[in-house]
């Protein structure tokens, strides 16, 4: 503008050197972005690729992974299902030996059931192999009494008596040393309560020695503690023998005049009663003697002191040397008057005894007894 063609031309070239100069430097810079971008887009595009690649072998390693987790399950799997065959095999072994166990404990049951019926064979024999059977009367003589095959009582007409019966027998008790030896088995530990169930048994044995050796024992081992029912049957029991239990004893056809037993509930038939060591409650056919009370029962032959009164219901009978004098007998509800008819119905129902018809020279001589008899 102001007409200096120079200084215009040389601002103008500076112009365009300077804008040449932004403008050049301006594409640098673009450049320079540009390729910083590209290079950023391209190295986020390879990381993207490498992420890739490095998920892609991740997953690979996740699912080979996963494969070998499906297999160890799978095995696992298989393991257990093994286990629960192995399981299931144990358990029907198991019920196997149960069943056998629960065979065995029947067998056992029933052996120790064959091995108690046993001992009960083996114990009642060793019981009875320590008696020794006789008659009546052997049994008396062998003890050393008098009159024994003489007439016990006779009537006061001196037609008809009692004696004893020689052809019944009866069996002596078992001895001390038997029932000590059993006595020391049943209180052994191991075998005490096999014998103590063999013995209960035994008490009810239909041999009277038997029944009386086991409930002895029972009663020393108290083992007694309900009362037993037993039966003695043709004993002959003249030594002293104490029961302490309480028991109800049934005695046939035995002499009993050693029996030691207050506690006792007895019943009698048929049998020799003496010696006052237990208390009669019921009883017939028996021959009684020096007992108080005798037994309220029919058909009784009482034998007591002299000075004892004589029942309304009894008749007096003549004693033999049996007995001795300062003791007197009579018989229990006479059949219409007929002493005979009743020492025959006694004979009957007592086996010990056997009715007599005397004659001149039946009847023993009295003689001085100043001891007295069982």
């Amino acid at each position: 503008s102001a007409g200096d063609r120079a200084a215009a031309t040389a601002h103008a070239q500076a112009l365009v050197q300077r804008g040449m100069g932004w403008y050049a430097w301006t594409n640098f810079y673009r450049w320079v972005i540009a390729t910083a971008v590209a290079l950023l887009l391209a190295f986020g595009a390879f990381v993207g690729t490498v992420l890739l690649f490095e998920q892609n072998r991740k997953l690979g390693e996740q699912t080979e992974t996963l494969r070998t987790q499906t297999e160890a399950l799978q095995t696992q799997t298989e393991r257990l299902t093994e286990q629960t065959g192995f399981m299931q095999a144990q358990t029907e072994l198991m019920q196997a030996q149960t069943e056998r166990l629960q065979e065995q404990s029947e067998a056992a049951a029933m052996q120790n059931e064959i091995m108690t019926l046993s001992l009960v064979q083996e114990l009642r024999e060793q019981l009875l192999a320590t008696t020794e059977k006789w008659s009546i009367v052997e049994a008396l003589e062998r003890a050393g009494l008098p009159g024994v095959t003489a007439p016990l009582v006779w009537d006061s007409a001196k037609t008809c008596g009692l004696a004893l019966n020689p052809q019944h027998l009866v069996r002596s008790p078992p001895s001390g040393s038997s029932l000590r030896a059993i006595e020391d088995l049943a209180r052994n530990p191991l075998l005490g309560e096999r014998v103590t169930q063999a013995l209960e048994f035994l008490a009810y044995d239909g041999d009277g020695a038997v029944a009386l050796g086991a409930i002895s024992l029972l009663d020393r081992l108290g083992e007694t503690n309900e009362p037993i029912a037993t039966t003695i049957r043709d004993v002959f029991l003249m030594t002293s023998w104490r029961i302490t239990g309480t028991h109800e004893l049934h005695i046939v056809g035995s002499f009993a005049s050693g029996l030691y037993c207050p506690n006792c509930a007895v019943s009698a038939v048929g049998a020799y009663l003496g010696g006052g060591g237990f208390e009669i409650e019921a009883g017939y056919g028996n021959v009684v003697f020096a007992m108080e009370p005798p037994p309220h029962g029919q058909t009784n032959l009482v034998v007591a002191h002299s000075s004892d009164p004589v029942p309304d219901t009894g008749a007096v009978v003549e004693i033999g040397s049996f007995f001795a004098d300062d003791f007197a007998g009579h018989v229990r509800n006479r059949v219409d008057d007929d002493i005979c008819a009743e020492f025959r119905t006694l004979a009957r129902i007592n086996p010990l005894l056997r009715s007599t018809q005397l004659g001149t020279g039946d009847t023993p001589a009295r003689t001085d007894r100043s001891t007295s008899r069982p």
